[in-house]
This record gives C-alpha cells, sequence and structure tokens, in this order.
C-alpha cells in the first residue's frame, strides 16, 4: 500500500514526553523506535499501533513513524528558540480513523503532549 500524504502527528516540548506518549499506542514497540538514526529523522520507524494501554492485544495496524523537530525563534526562551519535538504517525487510509481516536485519547491524558491530523507531503511508498 501507499501513503496518500495523510498523517496523524503527535507532538511534545521533549522527546522524552513524547516517546511516552507514544509508548500508551506501541507500548514495549516504543522503545523499538529509539535509535539514533530513526529519532534523528534519518531512518522510518517500523511497528504497529494499539488501541491506548491494550497492548500487544487491540491491534489498530501497521505503522510507519518519522521524527522530527521544529524550530520557531520566539521570545521568552532561553535560546530564543521554541522546540518542538515531533513524530508522524504514518497507516493505512482505512485505519486512519481509529489511529486519529487513539492518538487523540492518549494525547488527552498527557500533560504537554499534542495530537493533530494534518497533510505530509504526498506520494510517499
Amino acid at each position: 500500500w501507499s501513503i496518500d500524504g495523510g498523517a496523524t502527528e503527535l507532538c511534545a516540548p521533549s522527546m522524552e514526553e513524547l516517546i511516552s506518549t507514544l509508548g500508551n499506542i506501541c507500548g514495549e514497540q516504543a522503545e523499538a523506535l529509539q535509535d539514533k538514526l530513526v529519532l534523528s529523522g534519518r531512518r522510518w520507524g517500523e511497528g504497529t499501533v494499539h488501541r491506548p494501554g491494550a497492548y500487544p492485544l487491540g491491534v489498530i495496524g501497521p505503522a510507519r513513524f518519522l521524527f522530527y523537530r521544529r524550530e520557531e525563534k520566539g521570545i521568552g526562551t532561553e535560546d530564543g528558540s521554541d522546540r518542538e519535538y515531533r513524530v508522524a504517525i504514518f497507516v493505512h487510509p482505512a485505519i486512519r480513523g481509529k489511529l486519529n481516536e487513539a492518538a487523540r485519547l492518549v494525547t488527552a491524558d498527557a500533560d504537554d503532549c499534542e495530537c493533530c491530523v494534518s497533510q505530509i507531503g504526498g506520494g510517499l511508498a
């Protein structure tokens, strides 16, 4: 299958918070995503997403993960920039709705993590 450009993003102010929140829908697999090349965004991470807290049961489906950081110049930060760590989660369009629901549930319980559904690129395979 191919990815049509739609992705679910999780955003957090630190990588630790992002991985912790991701662990709620990936279970123990979240640890495997902590490879340096994956976290730097130079390589895709692959795994399976689950209903929140249901790992190893409650499988939603296979997913690909792409980590990246967004930096904006801002006022009030020590170095003048506002860093936000993000992971784009790509799944088959048939299960995207279930992933979006799961992501919203886990971020509702997280202090500083957010979920947003957006279009990223297009035509990725």
